[in-house]
């Protein structure tokens, strides 16, 4: 690709951090398929992936709604013995609830407790916005009672998502 003949032609040997930085970019502008693309040449390259990289990796195809190719990402990272932290956990269930997979996504959330990773504001609140989007107001409500079990603070996303669940739902007392 594009990526791949432009860094052939120049003297400039990026390790994982500056392909991590530039997959970041990436996700930011939308753009998933150079981010994937930049992880292709790092591979080649030899350059090992960390933690990082693949977290940014699978928040870039997220970003985009890309939640199969998260996923596929997230698959590879494990088989490579690359351990996920609280940021990957979290990438991917966004990924899942942009996606509307609130069932895979309460599957990695699972899998993050199971990992002993203490799931933070943001792991909590994008598994509640999952739920919202997937039309599953119980669940939200017992995501976030952990969440309240745990001492994490709430926020302004989290408590917009449990209302919105709580009306799509049409339980309006639960929202009181």
């Amino acid at each position: 690709g594009e990526v791949a003949a432009v860094l052939a032609a120049s003297t400039f040997r990026p390790g994982a951090p500056a392909f991590t930085t530039l997959i970041k970019l990436c996700g930011r502008a939308g753009m998933w398929e150079k981010a994937m693309e930049l992880f292709g040449v790092m591979k080649e390259r030899g350059v090992e992936a960390n933690t990082i990289t693949y977290s940014a990796l699978i928040n870039a195809c997220g970003k985009s709604r890309a939640w199969e190719m998260a996923m596929e990402v997230f698959a590879e990272m494990k088989a490579e013995g690359v351990e996920a932290n609280i940021f990957t956990y979290s990438s991917l269930i966004s990924a899942f609830s942009k996606g509307r997979q609130w069932d895979k996504a309460l599957d990695i959330f699972n899998q993050c407790k199971a990992a002993g990773i203490e799931p933070d504001g943001i792991t909590f609140s994008a598994m509640i916005s999952a739920c919202e989007k997937g039309r599953q107001v119980d669940s939200a409500l017992e995501v976030f009672a952990q969440m309240r079990a745990a001492n994490v603070e709430a926020n302004i996303i989290t408590y917009n998502s449990l209302l919105a669940a709580c009306e799509k739902g049409l339980r309006w007392e639960a929202a009181l």
